[in-house]
């Protein structure tokens, strides 16, 4: 991901109600990261044919904007 990150054009889709999917491409490849700023509700979004749930607040990290990597929400706090 990093190249992809660093060398790759931005794009953001906003999904209303403090959801969206940023988008980070290049030629080769691109990763997303889809976020949900609303602190009370899930969302449930499709994005580039898929069907996300997106708790409140997380950040979900989607390495090649199809399979789930990492979902803040996910993480265990002891």
């Amino acid at each position: 991901m990093e190249m992809t990150l660093t060398h790759g054009s931005v794009s953001t889709i906003d999904f209303n109600n403090s959801v969206s999917a940023t988008i980070y491409a290049t030629n080769e490849s691109s990763s997303c990261f889809l976020g949900n700023a609303n602190s009370t509700t899930d969302a449930t979004i499709n994005f580039q044919g898929n069907q996300y749930m997106v708790p409140a607040w997380p950040v979900t990290i989607v390495p090649d904007c199809k399979n789930e990597g990492y979902n803040t929400a996910k993480v265990i706090y002891i």
